[in-house]
């Protein structure tokens, strides 16, 4: 950016401009990891979606994927807003899940090293800005199912949001994710929890708030929210001070 002062009787023009240098970045979420097959049948090749849930045509080149084990850099890739992108082991996605109308990136040699049951994913730009950050476990290590995401961001990202892909195919590759939303899951946004009080005295008012979202597919009505009185560091010992109900939540 040029910043410019201009006042008419000024007799210095030599020290009214000044150039501020600024990048505009993705936000967090922006781009998330959606869906990985990391378990494959036979000779197929591992691979992992990507889809860009901002408004805006992203450049994902040099970005990078990283797990407990080892990372990869993203080769020359552009996201138009709401695409996708599958980054292939062996670039043969379309042999497997014929339905693929996504771009499918070959990454070869240098595809990402995952643990089959748990492991923590972190998505990072050029800068090395974290925009996705995921993690997930599973009970049994099932061959030629992918694991898709239910909810692209939660409020922590949590291992339960991920589950086994439903279709017969078994997996979704630059498709919508099979799995699909809970019918109702109501969750209270810790990032939007507040009190607003300095001190606590006596007989003074406090000022409580949060938000409360429902990542399912249906309504949920008769929610409701309680103020627990916690005693020292035990949280199940806990005494109700307050409650209030909370009706059609959409």
């Amino acid at each position: 950016l040029l910043i410019r002062a201009d006042f008419t009787d000024d007799q210095d023009l030599s020290n009214n401009e000044a150039i501020v240098h600024f990048s505009v970045q993705p936000a967090m979420g922006d781009v998330v990891i959606n869906e990985i097959y990391n378990r494959p049948l036979g000779a197929q090749g591992r691979w992992i979606e990507l889809q860009n849930r901002s408004g805006e045509l992203l450049d994902l080149t040099n970005w990078e994927i990283k797990s407990t084990f080892s990372q990869m850099t993203l080769p020359q890739i552009v996201l138009n807003p709401g695409s996708m992108v599958v980054l292939s082991q062996f670039g043969d996605v379309r042999d497997f899940f014929w339905q693929t109308k996504t771009v499918v990136t070959d990454i070869g040699d240098d595809f990402i090293q995952i643990d089959a049951i748990s492991d923590t994913l972190v998505l990072s730009n050029e800068n090395s800005a974290t925009i996705d950050s995921t993690f997930y476990r599973i009970e049994t290590e099932t061959k030629g199912k992918s694991l898709e995401r239910r909810m692209p961001v939660g409020y922590p990202p949590k291992a339960v949001d991920w589950g086994f892909c439903t279709h017969p195919l078994g997996g979704t590759p630059g498709e919508e994710n099979a799995i699909g939303r809970y019918f109702v899951d109501v969750a209270l946004r810790s990032d939007s929890t507040q009190i607003k009080f300095e001190k606590a005295h006596l007989g003074q008012d406090i000022t409580f708030t949060t938000k409360i979202h429902n990542w399912g597919n249906l309504q949920a009505d008769d929610i409701q929210i309680s103020l627990l009185e916690i005693s020292g560091n035990n949280f199940p010992d806990t005494t109700e001070i307050a409650n209030v109900q909370l009706f059609d939540i959409i």
